[in-house]
């Protein structure tokens, strides 16, 4: 799935290591960015998929998707949108989950739930749709 996003990524004119970065500790996003992400402190040694840096935002990106349901795919789906809740108190930061795969198709509340309380939850057909052409 990273390399599909990554793909997509770049096919929106975005640069690695210059507007888009991978697998990126919070560490390291606080010091290139000037940012705090301090409600984040819980997961502070957090390895980020993507980070996309547009003019006034830095989009925080987790890609995933499964083949089967199951525990960890709801578990997973309750992390994330703890961690959409505390995204939302840092000035200039948005997380973005991309997700998909047939093990939704059995855990279509978790999906709801997600889609709920993640602001900037999307899949497969929105990257295809210009997700990422949209950030710019």
């Amino acid at each position: 799935m990273e390399s599909l996003v990554e793909n997509f990524i770049k096919s929106s004119g975005f640069i690695k290591n210059k507007t888009y970065f991978k697998e990126i500790y919070s560490l390291e996003i606080e010091k290139l960015f000037n940012l705090d992400l301090t409600p984040l402190s819980k997961i502070s040694a957090k390895r980020w998929d993507f980070v996309i840096k547009t003019e006034k935002i830095a989009y925080l990106i987790e890609t995933n998707f499964y083949s089967s349901s199951g525990s960890k795919l709801n578990e997973i789906a309750r992390s994330y949108i703890g961690i959409a809740k505390r995204a939302e108190e840092i000035k200039g930061i948005k997380f973005m989950r991309i997700t998909d795969g047939w093990g939704w198709r059995k855990a279509k509340k978790n999906l709801q739930e997600a889609y709920i309380e993640i602001p900037y939850l999307f899949d497969i057909a929105d990257m295809e749709e210009g997700l990422f052409k949209t950030l710019v």
